[in-house]
This record gives structure tokens, C-alpha cells and sequence, in this order.
């Protein structure tokens, strides 16, 4: 094995490992924010982190690009099922946003669902590659 292929694959860990771990602090932000009482702040920071997960899910497709052909096709696969979760996820956010009263609350459950099924769909498909 060549130096260079051995500092590929040295630098693919190094990426791999700092997706896992920006997932893994998103997936805590979420699993311990509880909506409380500001509808508001709740969205917002909801937004911020989902706009985190959709640039991690952004950087993959496009460190995608020098993978093997067979390679390439089977993480175009894993990040097209990624974006369907990001896009559930995305919508039961919208179904809090638009929910009136303190019904929103009812909806945290739903979200945190759709955030987890996101995050773990993430750690699957960078740790196959």
C-alpha cells in the first residue's frame, strides 16, 4: 500500500469520525430540548440544527464524488433515503409551526421521532463508507 492510499484512508476515518461526532451532538441537542413555552425558540433552535444535519448530509454528497463508481452508487442510494428522513423530519417541524394553541407540545414526540430515525439513517450510511 502507498503513502498516498494510506493518507486517504487515514483521512476518510478522520471524516468519517467527525460526521459521527457532529451527529452525535446534534442528536443530543435534540433528545434533551423540551419544547417548555416558547413556541418560538423552540423552532428556531429545531431550524438551526436541522440546517446542521442538511450541510452534513450537503458535505457527504459532495465528498461523494471520489468514490469508485460501485461505491458511489450504493452512498447515492443511503444519502437519497437520508434526504426523504431530513424531509420528514423537516415537515413535522412545519406541522409544529403551524400548529396553534399548546397542540405544538403534543407534536414534540413526532419530531424527536423523525430526528432520531434522520440522525441514525446519517451514522448508518457514513459508517459503510
Amino acid at each position: 500500500m502507498t503513502t498516498a492510499t494510506k493518507d486517504r484512508i487515514f483521512k476518510g476515518r478522520q471524516y468519517r469520525q467527525q460526521i459521527m461526532d457532529k451527529i452525535s451532538v446534534e442528536t443530543s441537542v435534540a433528545e434533551t430540548f423540551s419544547p417548555g413555552n416558547d413556541k418560538d425558540k423552540y423552532i428556531k433552535t429545531l431550524e438551526d440544527n436541522m440546517d446542521k444535519l442538511k450541510s452534513m448530509i450537503d458535505d457527504m454528497k459532495a465528498k461523494s464524488i471520489h468514490l469508485k463508481q460501485d461505491v458511489k452508487d450504493e452512498f447515492e442510494e443511503e444519502t437519497q433515503k437520508l434526504q426523504h428522513r431530513y424531509d420528514e423530519a423537516k415537515s413535522r417541524l412545519n406541522d409544529i409551526r403551524q400548529s396553534g394553541g399548546d397542540a405544538w407540545k403534543e407534536l414534540h414526540d413526532g419530531v424527536l421521532t423523525a430526528w432520531r430515525d434522520l440522525a441514525s439513517g446519517m451514522k448508518s450510511a457514513i459508517s459503510k463508507f
